[in-house]
């Protein structure tokens, strides 16, 4: 089964990413710059990151798209294990190979999927639907219940 991430989800994920980058630049600049000059330098950043995050998502919503559409973003689950699927790339990592997994919700959350001969799977919590996420989620826990790290939410 292929869970692959939506034009919504991807855009709601670019958003967060956004406003976190934001609320850093925004320290950086209060730190800086005196703050007669920190709305016009904060404006200019905004707007800045704003047009660059625009225009890729943008691309990808008229140029990725028919028979030659790349999977931006997606999870393989089957019987054999879990793959994360990034541009049409797949690093996929066998349930027996699992060593430890772990899911940390909240704005910086994570999936975490160790594997391995130094195979990882890792991808914002974000990334996928609350459905998708719980799909993931279920996946992990029949498959390898045992191999769970304790959250440190």
């Amino acid at each position: 089964m292929l869970l692959m991430q939506s034009r919504t989800q991807h855009l709601f994920s670019l958003l967060i990413f956004y406003c976190i980058l934001m609320a850093g630049f925004a320290v950086v600049t209060l730190i800086t710059h005196p703050l007669s000059e920190f709305f016009d330098e904060m404006l200019f950043s905004a707007l800045k990151w704003f047009a660059i995050f625009s225009v890729i998502f943008l691309w990808l919503a008229i140029f990725n798209s028919g028979r030659s559409k790349l999977t931006e973003r997606g999870v393989t689950l089957d019987e054999s294990g879990i793959g994360y699927v990034y541009w049409g790339r797949e690093v996929k990592v066998l349930w027996h190979e699992i060593t430890s997994w772990n899911v940390k919700k909240g704005v910086f959350g994570q999936f975490f999927i160790n594997g391995k001969d130094n195979k990882h799977l890792r991808f914002s919590y974000y990334t996928f639907s609350s459905w998708q996420r719980d799909k993931i989620n279920q996946a992990l826990l029949n498959h390898c219940p045992d191999k769970q790290e304790k959250s440190t939410e």
